[in-house]
């Protein structure tokens, strides 16, 4: 069971993921801070709000099925790339198997792109635990407490120092909240008001405005690894404004990325990585090389994802009928 409000968000957040990996992988050396801060507000936080949201109506939504898929994606993609790039190890090739890395050497954005997997398994793992087997308040009561714990921990300056399958506990909390957040609210009525969104989204953007301007050299990214409050806010503004407008965007194109979005953030990881051997021949102004750059990762990107749909597709289909 598929929600196309869902599925077309989901493709729009792909989009968003490659314009972030673009400006932050090829671009950092030039684009502006305001630019950097500006894209990371419609960033990996809403798929996982999205899959919250998607987990509130697809009962069968398999954490087990999803685990297997991510691991075996990600270690044929390693082992496919290591074998044409050059083989350095099969220490490396061995490391998806095991949800610690998936590095190759010559494009070094699979290897910063990996932290979803483990992150998005963990989640994941939780959350239908928690939604299946636990008291029906635990849900929200997790909902309640998180949040208070950020808090805490940015006016105390105090980080819980645990970490699971190499993912940091302030990442894995935060992640795991807004699945829960999306699962609970998503067709929870009480929940999904737009005036409770609208007052979310508003205070949001006002909290991260003055943060903005009361912190010297204000980026969101340092707050991205360890999550920490600024970033959670900035989250909120864009999960605010799915759940204000709630309707399908209405693109063919972004749906069907939403429907397959494992590939496409697979694929980006190879269109973004070769953007470092681009970058050095571009001598334009930096809105215009970021242009350029874009462009060039949409393309590799969504050509590439395409193909591994397709690869994917045929390959089960072949397996099953024998």
């Amino acid at each position: 069971m598929r929600d196309n409000v869902i599925d077309s968000w989901k493709g729009l957040c792909v989009i968003s993921i490659i314009l972030i990996h673009t400006v932050f992988h090829s671009g950092a050396s030039y684009t502006p801070a305001y630019l950097k801060n500006l894209v990371l507000l419609f960033d990996v936080p809403v798929f996982f709000f999205l899959t919250g949201c998607l987990a509130s109506i697809k009962v069968d939504l398999d954490p087990f099925k999803q685990m297997y898929k991510l691991i075996c994606l990600f270690f044929f993609l390693t082992l496919f790339l290591e074998l044409i790039t050059g083989y350095t190890s099969l220490e490396h090739i061995l490391e998806p198997l095991m949800l610690k890395d998936a590095y190759v050497k010559s494009l070094i954005s699979v290897a910063s792109s990996y932290w979803f997997v483990p992150t998005y398994i963990i989640c994941l793992l939780y959350l239908t635990m928690i939604t299946k087997y636990a008291n029906k308040m635990i849900p929200k009561i997790l909902l309640f407490i998180i949040p208070i714990y950020y808090l805490y921990s940015w006016f105390s300056g105090k980080l819980i120092n645990v970490s699971t399958l190499g993912i940091s506990s302030q990442i894995i909390l935060f992640y795991f909240w807004l699945m829960l957040l999306g699962q609970q609210s998503y067709n929870n009525k009480k929940y999904s008001s737009k005036i409770l969104w609208a007052m979310c989204g508003v205070t949001s953007t006002i909290l991260l405005i003055f943060l903005w301007h009361s912190i010297p050299n204000f980026s969101l990214q340092n707050f991205k690894f360890p999550v920490k409050l600024p970033y959670c806010i900035g989250s909120m503004i864009s999960i605010s404004t799915i759940m204000l407008i709630k309707k399908e965007i209405n693109s063919k194109i972004l749906l069907f990325i939403g429907n397959k979005a494992i590939y496409f953030y697979l694929s980006q990881c190879i269109g973004s990585s070769l953007l470092f051997y681009i970058v050095p021949h571009l001598n334009y102004f930096w809105t215009i090389n970021l242009i350029i750059c874009f462009i060039i990762n949409i393309i590799i990107t969504l050509t590439l994802g395409y193909i591994f749909y397709q690869t994917d597709k045929n390959l089960s289909a072949h397996y099953k009928h024998q």
